[in-house]
């Protein structure tokens, strides 16, 4: 079965994909390095693509962030995602920081360890550094 962007699939033959002008063309050329020539290359081809709408509401749902998609840069589809309310996923804070430590109490659980060793951490390195108020004095 053929590709889209270089994906194999095996999906029903309904799916848009499946009619996609970029599963005939190299997926490099839907992921042009900065090129402007490249870049709009890529966009000419969506412009004749029968699945273009299809093609870039996916993307924008779906948050894609890489290639040309239904003739959007990853500029353009992060304006649409901005446009209608979506908000870039956060990363969790990970243990064995004090951010760690603040997600954990954020959640109403107790530290772990390597988060808890952080905050001590923290604190101890607070409590040697001069304060602005003495260092005025």
């Amino acid at each position: 079965m053929g590709s889209v962007h270089g994906t194999t699939s095996t999906r029903e033959t309904t799916d848009w994909r499946d009619q996609a002008l970029c599963r005939e063309v190299d997926p490099e050329i839907m992921f042009p390095e900065s090129s402007q020539t490249a870049i709009d290359e890529a966009k000419q081809l969506c412009a004749r693509c029968p699945v273009i709408d299809a093609c870039s509401e996916w993307a924008i749902t779906t948050g894609e962030q890489f290639g040309i998609w239904g003739g959007m840069d990853q500029g353009q589809r992060a304006k649409a995602r901005r446009e209608r309310g979506f908000t870039a996923a956060r990363t969790p804070a990970a243990c064995g920081t004090e951010s760690g430590a603040k997600r954990h109490r954020r959640n109403g659980e107790d530290p772990c360890g390597s988060c808890k060793e952080a905050q001590l951490a923290v604190w101890a390195q607070r409590r040697v550094r001069p304060s602005r108020a003495r260092v005025a004095a």
